[in-house]
């Protein structure tokens, strides 16, 4: 990998979700304890044409906040988020990834929907959504590049 093709990528997933990065920042890294805590669970894959790609994925709220970021490592990707019993989350709540795929940024965003998981955060579990994104390569080339 070209070390441009290295520094173009981190700087499209900060500016993506970057917003949500500086929510909740304190000194201290989230316990075990918290991430349990997560009542809004979503994962999925992040692929093109097959091959697991890395970026960045931020679940957005209906306000249009980012309100939790994660890596996509390895083409998988998993993001949480403590809300109340019975929160709709069907009603605004979506995943926005942003990754590099051949010569160009690609960002994409969907919601969480009934066909991806549950609509509601029910009292004694969490709400469980999975995501999968599918990106085609780039194949087009700059002005100028063999």
């Amino acid at each position: 990998m070209s070390r441009r093709r290295i520094a173009r990528w981190p700087a499209a997933v900060l500016l993506v979700l970057g917003s949500g990065s500086l929510l909740g920042c304190s000194s201290e890294l989230p316990t075990a304890l918290e991430q349990d805590e997560r009542t809004l669970l979503v994962w999925g894959y992040v692929l093109s044409r097959g091959n697991p790609v890395a970026g960045g994925a931020g679940l957005i709220d209906p306000a249009g906040a980012v309100v939790a970021t994660t890596w996509v490592e390895t083409g998988r990707y998993l993001i949480g988020l403590k809300l109340p019993p019975g929160t709709r989350v069907c009603d605004g709540y979506r995943v926005r990834v942003a990754v590099e795929v051949g010569r160009s940024t690609r960002i994409e965003e969907r919601g969480l929907e009934p066909s991806s998981g549950d609509c509601e955060v029910p009292l004694t579990d969490r709400a469980k959504h999975t995501l999968d994104f599918f990106f085609v390569t780039d194949t087009t080339q700059a002005a100028g590049t063999p």
